[in-house]
């Protein structure tokens, strides 16, 4: 199965959620809005063409008639270069990765440098029941991960039998890697600031660390006495 193929199984899994927990689904897409322009041997050019060769795959609306844009992604594990993820706004990326469904604006992705975290966690899905959550991550480990029917099916038989839940295997940790290290640097390295800057000591003329400089000084004027 290629790249292709899994991507859309996960735009249907994703779409077929939100309908069951109560959304309108339109297909957004820009092979859907202007098949016309949708032609990967003669792409469109300009400022203009960035938003609609991007356009979302879905317009998701909620009870209250709110809209909002949604950009499914898959992968292996819970790792999304930033080159992989156009900043459109108002717009919320869906990742779907081994037993997790997770989500993050692209707004909080791009300005704040954060996560993705849980698709309940964001407001406009917050009110989505776990049991289809529930139902979709099974879906899709039977359909994208190494789940099969019959395993699932035996899972959920010895529960019943024991009354207890099978502990599921964590999705890996979520990161965001971005171009030059730009995103993953508040993240990943404690020697550098909350603002993604090196925390560097002081230097000599010489290229030499001060390192502490008032130790230094005491050291020295012990010995001197």
């Amino acid at each position: 199965m290629d790249s292709m193929q899994k991507g859309k199984i996960a735009e249907k899994i994703v779409g077929d959620m939100f309908k069951e927990a109560g959304f309108k689904v339109v297909k957004y897409g820009y092979e859907h809005t202007v098949k016309t322009l949708a032609d990967k041997n003669n792409l469109i050019k300009g400022r203009a063409a960035d938003y609609i060769r991007h356009q979302p795959d879905f317009i998701v609306v909620n009870k209250n008639n709110e809209a909002f844009f949604v950009e499914v992604k898959h992968r292996s594990k819970a790792i999304m270069p930033s080159r992989e993820i156009f900043p459109y706004p108002n717009c919320y990326v869906v990742l779907l990765t081994k037993g997790a469904i997770l989500a993050q604006s692209t707004h909080f992705l791009f300005n704040k440098r954060a996560s993705f975290g849980l698709l309940v966690d964001m407001p406009p899905f917050k009110d989505i029941p776990f049991p289809i959550i529930e139902k979709y991550i099974m879906k899709l480990r039977r359909q994208l991960g190494d789940d099969t029917l019959v395993k699932q099916f035996m899972g959920k038989l010895v529960e019943r039998m024991t009354n207890r839940t099978l502990p599921v295997k964590p999705a890996d940790p979520i990161t965001i890697i971005g171009q030059g290290k730009r995103i993953i640097r508040k993240f990943t390295n404690r020697s550098r600031n909350t603002r993604g800057r090196t925390i560097r000591r002081p230097r000599t003329a010489s290229g030499r660390s001060k390192g502490n400089v008032p130790a230094q000084r005491r050291r020295y004027k012990q010995r001197r006495n």
